[in-house]
């Protein structure tokens, strides 16, 4: 099951871009709501570099998140910033 949705805006500009990471009430606790973003917020940290500049990006979690393997976790991130094509080729510009 998906850990999270991911949401992208275009700002169309060359700023960094920008992640905001959300967990609703769906969470039983603060704290189960806090660890679910801290994991996400790992998983964004490790890819940083590697995004396209120019977007806002928001990340709702889902209950998953909590218990989810942690490279299960980077690995879906991954997946969906390669298939909005928003991680930069190796060569250095956007793919």
């Amino acid at each position: 099951m998906a850990t999270f949705t991911l949401y992208a805006y275009s700002r169309r500009d060359d700023e960094p871009t920008r992640i905001g990471i959300v967990a609703g009430r769906r969470f039983r606790t603060l704290v189960q709501r806090n660890r679910a973003k801290r994991r996400l917020r790992a998983a964004c940290r490790a890819l940083w570099t590697q995004m396209a500049p120019g977007y806002d990006l928001v990340l709702i979690t889902h209950e998953p998140a909590m218990d989810a393997p942690f490279k299960q976790i980077q690995q879906e991130l991954r997946e969906a910033l390669q298939q909005l094509r928003l991680l930069k080729a190796e060569g250095g510009g956007a793919s």
